[in-house]
């Protein structure tokens, strides 16, 4: 493929990158369109899609996973038993830059479908890209030394309690026994309560990290003060904690911190909103110039459904022409009811859209997931009532900034393991249906059954 113009660096302080794609080992053509023969000699065309997947913010389920879980889905849902289907690790698309050290990467891997027996063709129904967003998100506090990022966080943490303290107050105050407005009080609001003040809790518990690793630094270059050594600063923090830990948990508590920090610096200010927003975009445009697909379907989880609503209803500008070829558009476990709370205006009337794109929208949630959204200001298993461009809701559900709702059915399992996945179940307070959109194993009846379901319905991949 013939590389595009010098294209700017995804530095800090360049907001958007300009695409730059360049395909790497394992290359071929993508067809648009492939036939299959059917029993009887007639030949049924299908049309290869492609998915970017949007993960959560704990990076959430390998790229291998998802093909997996992809494939397990069509198989299951195909109207012949005989539509055999598989999926295998292809080309690595690199886009955003020239430079090589600020490329970001996605591994393609291709989901095939195969009717009759082993000398069949197998044909392409869909190739799967992930984002990997989370070090774009990252990186710029990342970059900056402890002293800077000590002062950022406090006045974080202020600005958060500034957001969060007026709506606590609120949703506590409906709850005493002599208010008239205790009825008006859900209990998914009480919990989306805790996540905040969880989130407080950890915000305030790495600023005093921080504190202790500026004074570790300060003693350091002191010439009358005894440097305090890491094992020291730590036990400093253990102590005032009340409890020790193992070094891995502790690293691990420090990396969702930033995760976390970084999220709510998105949400409240837009902090590296753009340089996410430009690796998507570099991403969609990636995947159009390598390879000719009938479809383009955005599928984000959590905060990334965020990310891909924000991109495709940005506040204030018209979203780029490439999302043109964006079909349909599928959030799973939305928190647009925990951003409303503390961040009313984030979806208004100052959010543009390309008319006709996406051209539909599948909302997929578990009622008891206090994260996911059914985008109505009840609890009521039913159409949404609200639209991101925060006007009244219109038209066919589905179009317009307003989703068409898909409940899930719980999973058998949790889908989190490791000492990640246990940070994550704590942050919510034992809310854990958030991570059951996911089973233990591809071959479970997780989410991916209504996504496959939302896309190939009455399509030939599935007839």
């Amino acid at each position: 493929m013939a590389q595009r113009p010098q294209g700017m660096e995804t530095s800090e302080s360049v907001a958007v990158a300009v695409p730059v794609v360049e395909t790497i080992t394992g290359s071929e053509d993508v067809d648009a369109v492939a036939d299959v023969e059917e029993e009887g000699g007639e030949e049924r065309e299908i049309a290869r899609d492609a998915i970017v997947y949007v993960p959560g913010i704990d990076h959430g389920t390998p790229p291998k996973e998802i093909a997996a879980r992809v494939r397990s889905a069509l198989d299951i849902n195909a109207a012949t038993g005989s539509a055999r289907f598989e999926y295998e690790a292809g080309a690595s698309l690199k886009y955003g830059s020239q430079d090589p050290t600020e490329q970001f990467e996605s591994t393609r891997y291709t989901v095939t479908r195969r009717d009759g027996g082993p000398d069949a063709p197998d044909v392409p129904v869909v190739d799967i890209y992930r984002l990997d967003y989370q070090d774009n998100l990252t990186r710029k506090w990342n970059r900056r030394n402890v002293f800077v990022q000590t002062l950022l966080l406090a006045l974080t943490i202020v600005m958060y309690a500034l957001i969060a303290i007026p709506v606590a107050v609120k949703t506590l105050w409906a709850l005493l026994p002599f208010t008239r407005r205790k009825e008006a009080v859900r209990l998914r609001d009480v919990l989306q309560l805790s996540i905040v003040m969880l989130l407080f809790a950890v915000f305030v518990v790495y600023l005093v990290l921080l504190v202790v690793a500026v004074v570790e630094a300060v003693q350091a270059v002191g010439d009358s003060s005894p440097q305090l050594t890491d094992a020291q600063g730590w036990v400093i923090l253990a102590t005032a904690l009340g409890f020790a830990s193992p070094r891995s948990l502790k690293e691990a508590f420090v990396s969702t911190a930033v995760n976390y920090l970084t999220l709510a610096q998105y949400l409240a200010f837009g902090a590296r909103r753009r340089g996410v927003w430009g690796q998507l975009n570099s991403l969609i445009e990636g995947v159009q110039e390598y390879g000719e697909y009938e479809r383009i379907h955005l599928v984000g989880f959590s905060f990334g459904s965020v990310i891909a609503i924000d991109a495709l209803y940005p506040p204030g500008e018209d979203p780029p022409p490439r999302y043109d070829a964006v079909h349909e558009l599928v959030t799973i476990g939305c928190p647009v009811d925990l951003i409303r709370a503390y961040r009313p205006r984030y979806f208004s009337a100052e959010r543009m859209e390309r008319s006709g794109v996406p051209a539909h929208w599948t909302n997929i949630y578990i009622p008891s997931d206090v994260l996911g959204s059914n985008f109505r200001n009840d609890s009521a298993l039913d159409v949404a009532e609200f639209s991101v461009m925060g006007a009244p809701a219109g038209g066919e559900p589905g179009t317009g900034g307003r989703p068409e709702n898909r409940v899930h059915l719980l999973a058998a399992g949790t889908g989190s393991s490791g000492v990640h996945g246990a940070i994550s179940w704590i942050f919510l307070a034992g809310l854990n249906a958030h991570v059951q959109y996911w089973g233990d194993r591809p071959s479970d009846a997780d989410a991916f059954r209504e996504v496959v379901t939302a896309l190939y319905d009455g399509q030939p991949a599935l007839a």
